[in-house]
């Protein structure tokens, strides 16, 4: 049996992405959503879909490794933007979603 520090360490593993250290779409999927499932309270949310545009072209003209030191920024950049409970998922390849709990449809938007 594997010590319950490995554990938790492979849950939290489980639930990154290994390269730009944001949370997953796994984590997305099983944490984020459930929010929106448990208020009753009328507390809101948003979502941010974000991606990169022109991706394929950056990966197609300076190599992966490129790619890469983008991704890797845009995450930066994503999380050093976050204030409080908000949370940046890497979802996809060059797709990205921010949790804004607490911000409505019309900040949200801004």
């Amino acid at each position: 049996m594997l010590p319950t520090r490995d554990v938790d360490e492979l849950i939290a593993l489980a639930y990154r992405d290994d390269l730009t250290g944001l949370y997953n779409r796994r984590y997305f999927r099983e944490s984020l959503t459930r929010p929106l499932e448990e208020d009753s309270d009328g507390t809101t949310y948003s979502f941010l879909l974000l991606d990169i545009d022109f991706f394929k072209d950056i990966n197609d003209s300076y190599g992966h490794q490129a790619g890469d030191h983008v991704l890797v920024t845009v995450a930066k950049l994503l999380t050093d933007a976050l204030e409080g409970e908000e949370t940046a998922v890497r979802y996809a390849g060059d797709e990205f979603i921010l949790f804004l709990p607490g911000v409505g449809l019309d900040a949200g938007l801004q």
